[in-house]
């Protein structure tokens, strides 16, 4: 699991060293979920189920722009996580097995359903209710970006205008 998790991190770190700077928000994380999925296919044959223990590992990338907290866990057993509040933009990519998750949202009152197969994510954006249901045996990656305002927001809210 280790060795997976260092791997996905050096990944993260070249593809977000290629995306430019400028790119933010949940395109962000739309490009970086296509990029994520085709270099862990390279890579998934190596990863083995055996001996899978519940565990989890975090790693945090920030750069002038960006803050992405990385996230992996592995689920021995099937697990759940109930009506969480997105709080941070977020991609979720189920590495190994399958994963169900339900997403509310509460200005249409509509539920929607997505079943996550091995290398496929989804992008969920910040403010809705999710339930997620964990298969067994299952890895799971999450990139969580955090809000980072940009120098030009900065400027704009410590400047005051006279005539």
């Amino acid at each position: 699991m280790k060795n997976l998790s260092e791997q996905i991190d050096i990944s993260i770190k070249e593809e977000l060293a290629l995306i430019n700077s400028k790119i933010n928000g949940l395109s962000l994380l739309e490009i970086l979920k296509y990029r994520i999925i085709d270099r862990l296919k390279k890579f998934t044959p190596s990863i083995s189920v055996n001996n899978l223990e519940n565990s989890k590992t975090e790693t945090i990338f920030e750069d002038k722009t960006r803050k992405i907290n990385i996230k992996i866990q592995s689920f021995s057993s099937s697990s759940f996580d109930l009506n969480s509040k997105i709080e941070h933009d977020i991609l979720f990519i189920c590495i190994n097995q399958f994963t169900n998750i339900s997403i509310k949202d509460f200005e249409t009152k509509k539920n929607f359903i997505f079943k996550c197969i091995p290398m496929t994510g989804i992008v969920i954006s910040k403010g809705l209710n999710c339930t997620r249901d964990y298969k067994k045996n299952s890895i799971i990656l999450e990139l969580r970006l955090e809000d980072k305002p940009n120098d030009i927001e900065k400027l704009s809210e410590n400047t005051i205008y006279t005539k």
